[in-house]
Formats: C-alpha cells, structure tokens, sequence
C-alpha cells in the first residue's frame, strides 16, 4: 500500500511540475525507491528523488529539486528537505544534516549533533541555522551554534524567531538581532541582548546578564534596560542595574553599587558605602551604635539632580540600643521636645548652670558641682542617683529614669492627659528652649472647642507649619483627640488620618483623602483627586485625569476636564458633564442632565435615559432665532399651520389649472376641421386660471393636441400633449 500511495504522489508530482508528461522521466527502482527526473537517483529503503540530477540516500527521505552531494548517504534518516534550484524556491542549497529533521528557505541548514541522539532541528528561512533539538524561524536565525563550523557537542533545545539571533543552549530570542548567550536564557525585543544562565531581558535594546558568569538569573524589562551585575533587575525605560544584587525600578532609575536599591523615575543609588563601623562621635564622645557598616544602598531620588521624595506611612520604630529600625517624624519631635526642655550650660570655672522652666537661668545655685575645667572639654557626670520626680523637686535626674520616662510616654502617646499642676504645663515652639506659654493660652488658638479652662484636658491637638508646631495640653471644654493638620511644603496642605498629597499647592483633608498632582484638591473621606487640577470633593469622590471635577458622595469624574455633579454622578468621557443623581456622560464633550440622564453618544445633551424609558419634558424654552436654536411648541405649530395653508393653496392653483385645461381640450376635440384653437377658464377655491389648446389632425383617422394651461403665475403652468386615432 506504501508503493501504490507513493506512485500516486509522484503521478501527481509529475503532472504538476511538467510541462509536458513527455519531459518526465520516472523510475521506480526497487526496495521502495521512487526517481523522477534526468539523472535523479534514489539509493537504500523507500527514498523519492524528484528533479534533475536530485539523489536521496539512506531510509525514507525525500528531496525535491535539489542537487546534494554524493556522499549524502552518510547522513540522517526519517529526513525531509525542501530545495529548489530556481531563484525564490524553497530550501534553495538547503542542507539537512540531522534525524527527521525539517528545512525550508534558502541556504537553511540543520546540523546533526556529534552524539548518537535522536535530534529532529527545525530551520525555517533565509540562511537560518538550527543545532539538536533546536527551532530557528526567519531569515538568519540561528539556534544553538552560530555556523556549522561549530561542530556542537551538546544537545541544543533553543528557540530563536527573528532575523540575525545567535542562540546558545535552551535558549529563547525572539526579535530582529536579538542576542543570546549562554544556557536557559530569554531575550524578548529588537537588539535585546540576554547572557550569562537564566537571564531574562524584554523590550527593544535590553540587556540582561553578564556573560562571564554561568549562572546569573538578572533581569532587564523595558526599553533600553539593563541588568548586568550578578542577579541584578532593571524594570523601566532606560533603568540601569549594574551591580551585583542591584536593583533599579523606574523611568531613568540607576543603582549602580551592589545591594544598591533605586526606587523610583530618575532615583540614583550610585553612593560607595564606607560606613562609620559600630561606633559614631559627637562632639568628641564615641557612642555604640546598632547597623555597623551598611551594605547597601536605597534611594528614592538623586542628589545629583536635586529630585528628592518623602517617604511616607512609615512606623514607629524600635527606640534602644540595639535597634536598626527606620523612626519616624514623630519620634524625632517627641525626642526634640525632650532635649529643649533640658538646657544645661558649664561656666569656664567648671560649675553647671541650668535653666529653668520659665527661661530663667540660675547662676547662685545652692551647691555646685565640679565637672571639670573649660580646657578639658565636655564631660560626662556619672553615678547619679535617681533624684525625686515631682512638681516642687529640684533633684537631678539620672539617664535610667529619663529612658523609663520616654517608654511610658511613647506607650501613652494616644491617650496622654496633662495636668496643669504636673509636668506639661507649658506649651513652647519647636525652637530649642524657648518656652512659649501654658496650655490655656494655645489651646484657644488651636481649636474653636477648647476653653481656657486648665481642669479638663484636650490631647494631641496640634499644627504644624514647615516644621514649628504649637501643641496644646490641658485646654478644656469640648474635648479634642488626635486632630492633625499639615502645612507639608510647596503650598500642600495634608488634614486627616491616613491622608496623602503630592506635587505642588494641593489640598487633601479627610479621612484617607488623597491629592496627587499640582493644585489637586480632595475633600471628604476617601476622597481621591489625581491630575493636575483635578479637584474632588465628597464622601469617596474620585476625580481622575486633568482639569477633573468631581463633587458629590462617590462622584466620578474619569477623563480630562470631566465633571460629575452629584451622589453617584459618573462623567468618563472627554470635555463631558454629569448633573445629578446617578448622571452619566459616557460620549466625549457629552452631557447628562438630571437623575438617572445617560449621555453615551459624544456631544449630545441627555435629560434622561432610553434604556429605562426614562423621559423628561424642556419647560419654558425661548423661540429660537438662529438656524441652530431649539424651537418650542409654539414655533412648531405655528410653521405647522404656515405649511398646511400653503399646501392648500398650491392644491387650489392646481386643481384650477387642471379645470380649465379640460375645458380647452374638450372644445379642441370638437373641432372637425384640420387646425384647431381653442380656450378656456376655470375656478377652483378662490383660484382662476386659464388654458390654450391647439389641435391638428392629419387624415380621418390620426390628430395630435398641445395644451398649455397657468393661472399666472411661473410655478404653476402646465403644459401637455396629446394624440388620437379614431374611425
């Protein structure tokens, strides 16, 4: 059944590549062998050698239209090659050199491995290569060796689609002149480059892994990225990782140190880290610190170029020795606050001087103590016992007490309560010693609620203004908790817990309000402006994209210079306007008016919705003057009443005209000799008219007659003709 299929393949062959049967030459030769075509030879076990001068040797192989070498024999079997000599053809000098392997395109090659293994390569275009297991697809592609002079002696698994791609070990390159070297690697884009072992590189020019070190699973995506330190990653356009575990995330971003971690468009994270070791100095006393030397870098914007970023939401840390946690703004105050209220001075003779709570400094004090002279320096004053703690007490204080101090209140800091008799009776600016006033005073300043009134208390009431804060203890009345407002820089202004701004004189107060952009304004809780300009205002209003409005509870606002008006109002398409309750204006500079209105065409005006037979009557509509302008009833019906008339009265000169060409034709028709004229007249509602016939017989049997009728006027002449044959 074999041999019949492929004599019935090679009949077929023949009658299509032959311009005539008489040119072909068919041999069946035995052992399943098939030639056809002048010298075409087919030698070992069920080969098909179609074409002149074409051989196929060895088991179950064929060749169309090729010319291979006589030693072709020697190489693989189960093959398939596809060659033409013409210009254009497929597998044009083709060579297959490997089991069951496939070629299609010209000068594509697939090389056997030197090992024994079972290896179907598949080479697909213009002078593309493929090695083992290999698949390379376009013209030049190359998988696995770069030529056949390579000689490979491993098994290649590799995938290359594209033109000029160099494919090393299981390997895959897709895009023109992309690059791969090494085992396992990926490169995704035009030029991407990907080397070392596990690298991956996606996008147009990006490169990832450095060629030197056999395993290096670094990661480069995006545009013009790159990640070449060991098990470096690069994501963004031009992001550049180009130390060991170095990474770079951000348009533009570059940590260039290993560890080195850069966050953010344009950040830079390039600093050698030198490290101060486990001990600083200040003021030529050396400290322990925690940390040591650090190992590496993060950065959130460059010094190079001045762009810096505030690092928000970050908690409290671990206040002790041993602690390397980030603290945050409000630790630092507290431990400011501590350090101004304690001013010790030394005098050149060695004595203490201190200053008391009211700005008062004590130079008589009762005793005095030596600490040592003006040439020696700072000292330190050690074993002190722990002094008394109370309103009237003038003992000192020893470290151990001040750090039980500051636990207690850092585990107190929400629900503190000062008395006016104890500790925190006064209320100072963050300038270092400089007490202000008492609590009753500020208090009043701070908040509308508070009375002067130093029995009750009001906790965590503060502003803050570009650094200076006023913070208010023991004011009363109303009582206030954890009320915040920010005046953060660059005109911003941040009122809320869990609030968020950024960019330039924007405004966000609420509960989780947010505004991102310049002079982006949120109001209400959850409330979220992003864009320029964007402004929302409402309880979980979203105004999204420039020049955005958004007023109302959950009101949405989603494309540049949208606005939506009202609880649940939704404007997504350009320049549109949504006014009212649940309103949508989905069509660009569309607009939805009233409860329920649903604009989706762009720029058409909507008062209610036809998906939900929602409809609405326009009151009180001026007649309209120009072209363009609506026309309300009044003006339609009064056109209404103009056009029936003049219709009638067209109707009426009509049927006139119609009248008295009867009349005209009737006494033509009478006449009996050759030439005829005749007129006549008719009225019909109010309308006169006239008419003129002219008759013309030429035999006893055949006439001809013209009629012409008006009633004066150009529009309604009529003009007709006529025959007859009688006998």
């Amino acid at each position: 059944m074999r041999n019949v299929l492929k004599k019935a393949v090679v009949a077929a062959l023949v009658s299509g590549f032959c311009s005539s049967p008489a040119f072909a030459i068919v041999a069946f030769i035995p052992n399943g062998n098939v030639a056809v075509g002048s010298g075409a030879s087919a030698i070992g076990n069920n080969d098909v050698a179609i074409g002149g001068e074409t051989s196929a040797n060895g088991n179950n192989n064929t060749n169309i239209n090729g010319r291979l070498p006589y030693d072709y024999q020697t190489l693989g079997n189960d093959g398939t090659v596809a060659q033409s000599t013409s210009p254009g053809g497929k597998g044009s000098g083709g060579t297959q050199n490997s089991v069951t392997a496939t070629v299609l395109g010209d000068n594509a090659t697939v090389y056997r491995n030197n090992s024994s293994y079972y290896q179907p390569g598949t080479s697909i275009g213009y002078q593309s290569a493929s090695n083992g297991y290999g698949t390379a697809l376009g013209s030049n592609a190359q998988a696995g060796s770069a030529s056949a002079n390579d000689a490979p002696t491993t098994v290649s698994n590799d995938t290359a689609i594209g033109g000029n791609i160099y494919s090393g070990s299981g390997n895959t390159a897709i895009g023109g002149g992309t690059v791969t070297t090494g085992d396992n690697n990926i490169a995704v884009g035009s030029q991407a480059l990907s080397s070392g072992g596990g690298s991956i590189a996606i996008g147009n020019n990006a490169t990832a892994g450095n060629p030197q070190v056999p395993l290096d699973p670094s990661t480069a995506v995006g545009s013009g990225a790159t990640a070449t330190g060991t098990d470096s990653e690069a994501y963004g356009y031009n992001a550049q990782a180009t130390a060991s575990d170095a990474e770079a995330l951000g348009t533009g971003a570059q940590a260039g140190q290993a560890n080195a971690v850069a966050l953010g468009s344009g950040s830079t994270a390039n600093t050698e880290q030198t490290g101060q070791g486990s001990t600083i100095t200040i003021r030529g006393q050396s400290y322990s610190v925690a940390g040591g030397t650090p190992s590496g870098e993060v950065s959130v914007g460059s010094a190079k170029n001045g762009t810096t970023r505030l690092i928000t939401n970050v908690a409290a840390g671990q206040i002790s020795s041993t602690s390397t946690q980030a603290v945050n703004g409000s630790e630092l105050y507290a431990t400011n606050a501590a350090i101004n209220s304690l001013k010790a001075t030394q005098s050149s003779q060695g004595v203490l001087h201190y200053t008391t709570s009211s700005g008062a400094t004590s130079t008589t004090p009762t005793s005095t103590a030596s600490a040592g002279t003006a040439t020696t320096g700072p000292v330190v004053i050690s074993n002190v016992g722990a002094g008394a703690v109370s309103p009237d007490s003038t003992q000192a204080v020893n470290g151990g007490q001040l750090y039980s101090a500051e636990e207690q209140a850092q585990a107190d800091a929400n629900q503190a309560q000062a008395n006016a008799e104890g500790y925190a009776s006064q209320v100072a600016t963050n300038d270092a010693g400089q007490a202000q006033a008492n609590a009753e005073h500020y208090a009043g300043q701070v908040a509308q609620q508070a009375q002067n009134n130093a029995e009750g208390y009001a906790s965590n009431v503060a502003a803050h203004d570009a650094g200076q804060a006023l913070q208010a203890a023991n004011a009363h009345s109303n009582d206030l908790f954890n009320l915040t407002c920010h005046r953060i820089g660059n005109g911003d202004i941040l009122c809320g817990r869990d609030a968020q701004v950024s960019g330039q004189n924007s405004s966000a107060q609420g509960t989780g309000a947010a505004a991102f952009g310049n002079g982006a304004n949120a109001y209400g809780a959850n409330a979220v402006a992003r864009g320029n300009g964007a402004t929302a205002i409402g309880n979980g209003a979203r105004a999204n994209g420039y020049s955005t409005t958004a007023l109302g509870d959950h009101a949405n606002a989603e494309a540049p210079n949208a606005t939506a008006l009202g609880q649940d109002a939704t404007a997504r398409g350009a320049n549109s306007t949504a006014v009212g309750y649940e309103a949508t204006a989905n069509g660009a500079n569309s607009v939805a008016i009233g409860a329920g209105s649903v604009a989706n065409r762009s720029n058409s005006v909507s008062i209610g919705d036809a998906a939900t037979h929602t409809y609405r009557q326009i009151t009180n509509v001026a007649a309209g003057t120009e072209p363009h302008d609506a026309v309300n009833l009044g003006q339609f019906e009064s056109g209404l009443r103009g056009l029936k008339s003049y219709a009638n009265a067209e109707a009426d000169k009509v049927g006139s005209v119609d009248a008295s060409l009867a009349a005209a034709a009737a006494e033509a028709a009478a006449g009996k000799h050759r030439n005829t004229i005749a007129g006549g007249t008719a009225e019909y509602n109010g309308q006169a008219s006239f008419a003129f016939a002219y008759q013309h017989r030429f035999n006893t049997h055949w006439a001809a007659m013209v009629t012409i009728g008006s009633n004066g006027g150009a529009s309604n002449t009529t003009v007709a003709g006529a025959a007859s044959y009688s006998w």
